[in-house]
């Protein structure tokens, strides 16, 4: 039981980290589009 928690956990912990990297590069791209506008 404890095993599929920490999986699930660290999962989870994947792929929010991934969503902060798209998300970062994302804001990173629209913040010089605009800044260059």
């Amino acid at each position: 039981m404890k095993k599929v928690f920490f999986t699930v956990l660290f999962a989870l912990i994947c792929t929010m980290g991934f969503s902060q990297v798209s998300f970062n590069v994302k804001a990173g791209l629209n913040l010089s589009s605009y800044i260059g506008e």
